[in-house]
């Protein structure tokens, strides 16, 4: 039956299925705190604490600092959706959906819309809120548009990743500690913390790689009104080859799951 299905069928399908994960929300507003107080707090604490140690001022290190704790943010966030689709398939909201017309890809690229919406909403508070703490879009509107899309890609990326260990594995908890693991090495060997000049060589030569580091370089020249193309460039090569990889991965590993 799902092979008669259009295209226009799946998107249809595909946004009825984000309005039901965006109804979740009202109904668990923690899942939106989670979202925008934690990194506001985190971002007042780390510049307070760290910004004259590191960069000599607050302000110098708000304005290094907030492109990092964004994308930083985004990667928490993406793990939830892993747990979402682990508790759809634990709760038996799946094997409900397959009995319906519905697209494959409905219920996974739903819940992958529904949290950009929230990575949306974090991205925006974060940088309204960070001009408290002494950072400054030098980029103007556009800078701040072209940086917000390019980290909303980078997390939507991040998602299917989550995505395709939610419909792999079938424990809840393994699921929560996976989508938490993998992200760290990436989160800290690279530069959206600190700049990765004083790193090890070794550790080095994984961070400017690394691309967390390419999205916040890229984001940080969109702010400040300096825009590296090379990194602009290897953050959408990144994302591009996330997408690629792990979109239609995660549909056949839904597909394979509801056979077994």
């Amino acid at each position: 039956m799902s092979q008669a299905l259009t295209m226009v069928d799946a998107f249809r399908h595909a946004a009825v299925m984000t309005r039901r994960n965006v109804a979740q929300f009202r109904n668990d507003p923690g899942l939106i705190l989670d979202a925008t107080l934690t990194p506001v707090l985190i971002s007042v604490i780390f510049v307070s604490v760290f910004g004259g140690a590191i960069a000599g001022g607050t302000a110098d290190y708000a304005q290094f600092f907030v492109p990092g704790i964004m994308a930083i943010n985004l990667m928490i966030v993406s793990r939830n959706t892993g747990v979402g689709m682990a508790v759809d398939f634990g709760s038996g909201v799946v094997d409900r959906f397959r009995t319906l017309p519905v697209a494959r890809s409905a219920l996974l690229s739903g819940r992958v819309a529904a949290d950009a919406l929230r990575m949306l909403l974090s991205l925006v508070v974060i940088l309204a809120c960070s001009t408290l703490i002494g950072f400054r879009v030098h980029g103007g509107a556009a800078g701040a548009a072209g940086a917000v899309a390019l980290l909303l890609a980078f997390g939507v990326a991040l998602s299917w990743i989550a995505v395709c260990i939610g419909v792999s594995v079938r424990s809840i908890t393994t699921v929560s500690t996976l989508t938490s693991l993998w992200v760290l090495p990436f989160q800290f060997g690279s530069s959206a913390l600190v700049p990765t000049e004083g790193m090890p060589a070794w550790l080095r030569v994984f961070a400017d790689v690394n691309p967390v580091t390419l999205v916040v370089n890229a984001s940080r020249g969109l702010l400040d009104g300096t825009p590296a193309l090379p990194s602009i460039a290897g953050a959408l090569a990144w994302i591009a080859a996330i997408l690629v990889v792990f979109v239609p991965i995660s549909v056949m590993q839904y597909s394979r799951r509801g056979q077994s």
